[in-house]
């Protein structure tokens, strides 16, 4: 069954970042309440899923029996919500004001107020406040936080398997950073679509969850979203006793091929028989080892089910997002924030033993070509063109960047070579052809790479040299301003879209760059990566710089993280 009244359009955008670029990860993901089918797409800008088509309406997706367990259920959940509630406001000196986003019975902030916190939940029904407001004595509001006025500041605040279900995830967490005191933190939870039970269980995952999961986050796109709304994420965790061990037996049932969600429709009420719950409990009593041992395993691997960020407002947004500069994000950064950023970037091209590597891979296939005029596009502070220049010293030089600053520093190393400012999307190139056109670490930066290949096809009169990241487009790939990362085949496939033959194509890096680098940068706190990569250098960083790049050395040329790929104008283009 197919779903019925649904909005076009829109709706296969991300609301995130914006991007009508995605993917399909899912094409039959089940309704358990309605039988109804629908897609998860994935942004390939974001990383962020989200769940197609969108329904026109939601209320048949909550029935009056939708998460209504029995007594010793909820006694469990009040349990444990406790436990969880009380483990964040250790870190905290002492009590405040809580703000709870979609507080449902209220478990959590009744343990907060036990502790001595000022709280307040927010529900989207009157219905579904009936509990929180009457049972447990807790102020509750209905609607949008624009109802809290004045604006309250909150010590804590908190969206607990929530997020997933907002329209609109980045404008409530953007209202959050407003709620949130200097200090204060936010706790978001939502279930982990990059854990072992989601890849494992696929389209039946318990908590996959469609149409009420609009959202679909794994670690790094929660991490992203949340820095974009302003917040640096402190701290992450992936064990929860509440959804783990549950979700592992419930999604292996659904896998084995009993009904949807069987066990769960037994505990809610909406499904009865005295067959069907003996045979749940008998397999539900079987199982229920092999599920905590998977739970720990994943809790381990740092793969749970369910991923817990916490974050702080951020002081200084990221150097790299256009809110930095006081400005609204409109999507492709433009000059001047390049500008700002090459003042951080100058010594770490130069220097630094990432962009060191990748200039001797590039010379490496540069002896391989017959050139007498190259453009190094995106050229930056010049290192590269000044190393083309040393060893091919008839060469006819030329260089382009977006940003003014980059050309300056590139004008001091290289007075004679012809460098200038363009936008290879924007800009007219009629005129401009080059034998050899190099673009390292570049077409990343690019929001439509396919276009900008279209017009350097028309200026390559011999060879084209593109380097790029592979592998998952990370937090610290995103700072550093990119769109998407490549594979060699996709890489090759937009190439020959825009004209161009692939010769050769190759991968590098491993194991310094592409296992050891990688993994540094996405586990250190990110002011530590800023305070060791950016600069300006020192001696002291130079010398470090200095003993990496020997470690670099050791990297293989045929296997790893980065993406090389040399081609020639095809002979039947007419682009």
């Amino acid at each position: 069954m197919t779903v019925s009244g649904w909005h076009a359009g829109e709706d296969s955008l991300c609301r995130v970042c914006g991007s009508a670029e995605s993917t399909t990860v899912l094409d039959q993901a089940k309704d358990y309440i309605t039988d109804e089918l629908f897609m998860v797409r994935l942004c390939t800008r974001c990383g962020v899923g989200f769940t197609y088509p969108l329904p026109a309406s939601m209320s048949r997706f909550y029935p009056s029996y939708y998460r209504q367990y029995s007594r010793f259920t909820q006694a469990m959940l009040k349990l444990l919500y406790g436990w969880r509630a009380r483990s964040w406001v250790q870190s905290l000196s002492a009590p405040g004001r809580a703000l709870e986003i979609g507080c449902g019975n209220g478990w959590m902030l009744r343990e907060l107020r036990r502790r001595g916190w000022s709280v307040v939940g927010n529900e989207r029904t009157v219905q579904s406040t009936l509990f929180a407001s009457a049972v447990n004595g807790l102020p509750v509001f209905v609607g949008q936080l624009e109802a809290l006025k004045p604006l309250p500041q909150f010590e804590l605040i908190i969206l607990f398997q929530v997020l997933e279900h907002l329209t609109d995830p980045l404008r409530t967490l953007r209202q959050c950073a407003s709620l949130l005191k200097e200090g204060g933190i936010l706790v978001v939870s939502v279930p982990n679509m990059k854990s072992w039970q989601a890849k494992w269980t696929g389209q039946s995952w318990f908590h996959l969850d469609v149409p009420r999961h609009l959202f679909h986050f794994s670690p790094s796109s929660l991490s992203y979203t949340l820095e974009l709304a302003g917040f640096d994420v402190v701290a992450v965790r992936f064990a929860s006793l509440v959804h783990d061990p549950y979700g592992w037996l419930q999604s292996l049932l659904n896998r084995a091929g009993f009904r949807q969600n069987l066990l769960t429709r037994l505990l809610m009420g909406a499904e009865r028989g005295v067959l069907a719950s003996l045979w749940m409990g008998i397999l539900s009593v079987a199982l229920v080892g092999p599920c905590l041992l998977l739970a720990v395993g994943s809790w381990v691997g740092r793969a749970g089910t369910v991923v817990e960020l916490r974050a702080t407002k951020r002081k200084s947004l990221p150097f790299w997002t256009a809110e930095a500069k006081g400005r609204e994000v409109t999507g492709e950064p433009d000059q001047s924030f390049y500008d700002g950023v090459w003042v951080a970037w100058k010594d770490m091209q130069r220097y630094a033993p990432a962009p060191r590597y990748l200039r001797r891979m590039v010379m490496k296939e540069v002896a391989r070509l017959e050139f007498r005029s190259v453009l190094d596009m995106g050229c930056g502070e010049g290192t590269l063109l000044k190393m083309i220049a040393e060893t091919y010293p008839h060469v006819a030089l030329a260089g382009s960047e977006l940003s003014e600053t980059a050309l300056n520093y590139c004008r001091e190393q290289l007075p004679q070579a012809n460098l200038f400012h363009l936008d290879i999307v924007r800009d007219d190139v009629s005129g401009l052809s080059y034998d050899l056109i190099i673009l390292m670490q570049v077409l990343e930066h690019l929001k439509d790479d396919l276009a900008a290949l279209k017009k350097l096809r028309r200026m390559c009169q011999g060879s084209i040299l593109i380097s790029v990241p592979g592998g998952e487009l990370d937090d610290h790939g995103r700072r550093m301003g990119h769109y998407r990362h490549y594979t060699k085949e996709g890489l090759a496939l937009k190439m020959e879209q825009a004209g161009f033959r692939v010769v050769r194509a190759f991968s590098c890096g491993w194991p310094v760059h592409s296992v050891f680098y990688r993994q540094l940068v996405r586990h250190l706190p990110q002011q530590a990566v800023e305070q060791v990569g950016l600069g300006p250098y020192d001696w002291k960083k130079r010398v470090l710089m200095e003993m990496a790049d020997v470690a670099y050395r050791f990297n293989l040329s045929f296997i790893g993280t980065e993406i090389f790929a040399i081609g020639v104008p095809a002979k039947d283009d007419r682009s």
